[in-house]
């Protein structure tokens, strides 16, 4: 239930869930939608323009649960909630599958350098 996740994250609910979100550092939100401007580019979006007045919540998973992690919430402007890039991708009718191949291309490409740099 996305309130009760938003209320546990407000209340700064302790646990191994939330000791990872503060390895994250303190600007893990802001850096969190810059992720997404620079995906909704990759789309084929304008991310900067779409994305005026938008915010992200870093959600905490209670332990114990079914599922474990950490996941972020995108609010827009209006004040709709999105779970996903993926959703806000799809919410602005841009190509998800460019994105995904863009990040796929980032990540070898990353990968490439690590390895070139451990020779």
């Amino acid at each position: 239930d996305l309130a009760a996740c938003v209320r546990r994250s407000a209340a700064g609910e302790q646990g191994p869930a939330a000791k990872r979100a503060r390895h994250r550092g303190p600007r893990c939100e802001e850096d969190e939608l810059e992720n997404l401007r620079s995906f909704l580019v990759e789309c084929g979006g304008e991310g900067d323009s779409v994305l005026a007045g938008w915010s992200v919540k870093l959600c905490v998973r209670p332990a114990g649960g079914k599922v474990a992690g950490d996941y972020f919430l995108y609010s827009s402007a209006t004040g709709r909630v999105f779970r996903s890039r993926a959703e806000v991708a799809r919410h602005y009718k841009l190509d998800l599958e460019a994105g995904h191949r863009a990040a796929q291309e980032a990540r070898a490409a990353a990968a490439e350098a690590e390895a070139e740099r451990r020779r």
